[in-house]
């Protein structure tokens, strides 16, 4: 288990348009068991309120918390049929990763997305950036 802080995002009206919640906890499996991780459970921006921002600013605000807290990444999956998101996600730069299992009959056809703390990113990257 782990924490969930939940994000909402409010209008100028003080109605709320969107929400995300993060877990934030451990990978808890193989040699890096102990390192903190987050899952990002869900993002919603209201449907009249979409391509104005929200989701920018819930991410950012949701990854910002997760890599306030140790967090080395957070991951989460999207499925291909979510134009929105995948939209959202691409804006920010983030990249996909094809998550299907040919062992299944009806594979589910996801990717999984995975932001990497920028901290731990210039630390880990960053010299060989030079």
């Amino acid at each position: 288990g782990g924490d969930y802080p939940f994000f909402v995002a409010v209008a100028e009206d003080g109605d709320a348009v969107g929400g995300s919640v993060i877990e934030i906890g451990t990978l808890r499996f193989g040699p890096l068991a102990d390192m903190p991780v987050g899952y990002l459970e869900d993002i919603l921006a209201l449907e009249d309120h979409r391509r104005k921002g929200v989701g920018t600013a819930l991410l950012r605000a949701t990854l910002n918390h997760a890599w306030e807290h140790g967090c080395e990444n957070v991951r989460w999956t999207v499925t291909y049929d979510n134009l929105p998101a995948l939209a959202l996600y691409r804006s920010m730069g983030l990249g996909f990763i094809p998550d299907e299992d040919p062992s299944q009959t009806e594979p589910e056809r996801q990717y999984t997305v995975v932001a990497i703390n920028p901290t731990r990113a210039e630390q880990e990257y960053g010299a060989s950036r030079q």
